[in-house]
């Protein structure tokens, strides 16, 4: 028996470590600048969630625009989405030109 309630007890601990981890990450500040490679993450995430969405399409369900999957890209890697918009304008003027033209992309 005492070897199963100290099995809890360093679960519990685990647990209470990993929820602390996650409340840090979750509070992270957006980084300052935005860089070539997380412009590359970001992209890729976009055309990952543009084909899962795709995939699963249903009539009462709209899909998200690029500009909302490139902004909730953005928030997921913790980034500045009107610095990421102006790398990409100057990296990819063809992508920039389609995203702002899916979305209410303000200046």
């Amino acid at each position: 028996m005492g070897l199963f309630t100290n099995y809890f007890k360093i679960s519990f601990r685990n647990l209470l470590c990993l929820f602390a981890i996650l409340i840090t990450l979750q509070c992270a500040p957006t980084k300052e600048e935005v860089s070539d490679q997380d412009l590359t993450r970001v992209l890729e995430y976009v055309a990952n969630q543009r084909i899962a969405s795709a995939l699963q399409t249903s009539p009462d369900k709209p899909t998200l625009s690029d500009w909302e999957l490139f902004e909730k890209s953005c928030e997921i890697f913790r980034l500045d989405s009107k610095k990421a918009l102006l790398l990409l304008s100057e990296k990819n003027p063809e992508m920039y030109k389609s995203i702002k033209a899916s979305g209410n992309v303000s200046e």
